[in-house]
């Protein structure tokens, strides 16, 4: 790939990425708010696939970053220890919904309990943290132009 490639990729990446990263936490939100009559279980599967697209959205442009070698060793670690952070809390959420399935299958009230309405929060929150940090990474800085003489 050359210079000029590499740079266009680049900033359609962080563009994708900067519409993304306001959007994310409202993405979110907005699901939670459609789904207020529907099932908890179908809810917490809704906020899941609508935060996974975000995250990998943001993974994808990360990825990206780091193959063209601008990461610093100190940024690569930041996104790995939020990332780790969202993983945790995905994994958390999905016992909750496996651990509510095993006590009662059969039946779902539609409220949230305490513990899983601050499961769905966490997830949200921490993709949301991990979207945000790879855009603050990969954001485009402005370059000096050079002024004639």
């Amino acid at each position: 790939m050359n210079w000029l490639t590499k740079m266009v990729a680049a900033k359609t990446a962080s563009r994708r990425l900067a519409w993304l990263v306001p959007h994310s936490a409202m993405l979110a939100v907005m699901v939670v708010a459609l789904c207020g009559c529907a099932s908890m279980e179908i809810l917490s599967y809704r906020t899941i696939g609508t935060v996974t697209i975000s995250v990998e959205a943001a993974r994808s442009t990360w990825n990206q970053y780091v193959k063209d070698g601008h990461a610093t060793p100190d940024q690569m670690i930041q996104a790995q220890d939020v990332y780790t952070k969202y993983q945790s809390a995905m994994l958390v959420l999905s016992d909750i919904v496996t651990a509510a399935k095993a006590v009662n299958p059969s039946t779902d009230s539609g409220q949230a309990t305490p513990v899983w309405q601050a499961a769905i929060d966490a997830v949200s929150a921490s993709a949301a943290d991990f979207v945000a940090l790879i855009g603050q990474f990969t954001q485009p800085t402005a370059t000096p132009q050079k002024v004639g003489k």
